[in-house]
């Protein structure tokens, strides 16, 4: 029998004032977690939780299961026309960064790119402009502390908004503008809203430069965070390209219930485990998960 791939799954932290941050890592860890994604918003605004408690925590943590961090981003923008909202946001993310060196060196932080609001179409390059100043200081004050740094591409957009660095191009000149140790996050949800393959999408930036993916799943309207079963992306299909073509980066859960979380853990390692039973008996008949 052929040794077996490992499918490295992991879990991002949501907001659950029965279950704290800490708490939440136990419990996911638990159910064969391999990746913790740890977001800020939960752990400095919405829990009774002491930031340094969790960082000494994830500190720990980081040397048996690897540790990431989602940089605040709610309210937050640098493409912002405001100029006082991209310093909030520039000293925002520089808090996420501090965060991040103190789990250790090496640590990915995730940072989402900049929106209009609703400033009108003719100020679009300068939410690129704006974006791509305030993340070259993040970059460089990362740097710094040895952090490292992934872009996220952006979701779905309302009437009048522009969000920059959703497609390919846009996220990939980004990164061009910012330097080849930056990395990405790809959330596959995400590009419901653009009727973009996730595998495709992938092999277009590359998937040596993906640090890590956001999993769950939307219906193309909105952006729900489903679980990984209930929407318009195939993770039966995607799976299979991981697979295939032998990609590393983790698959880190994403959603907004913990039911959800389940739901998608078990989904996924139920098609993963058919897959590799499929190639080890040899045989070419589809898999059902």
């Amino acid at each position: 029998m052929t040794n077996r791939r490992r499918l490295t799954l992991g879990a991002s932290v949501f907001y659950d004032p029965e279950l704290p941050c800490i708490d939440f890592c136990r419990y996911v860890i638990n159910h064969g977690i391999e990746w913790i994604e740890v977001k800020l918003e939960p752990v400095f605004y919405y829990s009774d939780v002491d930031e340094n408690d969790v960082a000494e925590y994830l500190s720990g943590l980081a040397q048996t299961v690897p540790v990431s961090i989602h940089a605040f981003h709610l309210e937050l923008n640098a493409g912002s026309m405001n100029p006082d909202v991209r310093q909030a946001s520039l000293k925002g993310l520089r808090r996420s960064v501090d965060f991040a060196s103190k789990i250790g060196p090496g640590t990915i932080v995730t940072l989402h790119p900049g929106d209009n609001g609703e400033a009108p179409p003719s100020k679009y390059h300068e939410v690129r402009h704006n974006t791509i100043t305030v993340f070259k200081e993040v970059v460089e004050y990362a740097r710094s502390l040895k952090v490292n740094i992934s872009l996220e591409n952006r979701g779905r957009e309302g009437q009048g908004v522009y969000k920059y660095a959703r497609a390919v191009e846009e996220i990939s000149a980004l990164r061009r503008e910012l330097g080849c140790d930056i990395k990405y996050t790809v959330d596959v949800g995400h590009l419901t809203f653009l009727g973009e393959d996730p595998s495709s999408y992938i092999r277009k930036l590359g998937p040596e430069n993906v640090a890590l993916t956001h999993i769950h799943n939307n219906d193309g309207i909105h952006d729900s965070h489903r679980a990984t079963p209930c929407g318009l992306i195939d993770y039966e299909a995607f799976l299979k390209t991981y697979y295939e073509e032998n990609w590393q980066f983790p698959l880190v859960v994403e959603v907004k219930r913990m039911d959800y979380l389940i739901e998608s853990i078990d989904h996924l390692s139920r098609c993963w485990q058919a897959m590799a039973w499929q190639r080890d008996l040899g045989s070419g008949k589809s898999v059902s998960c």
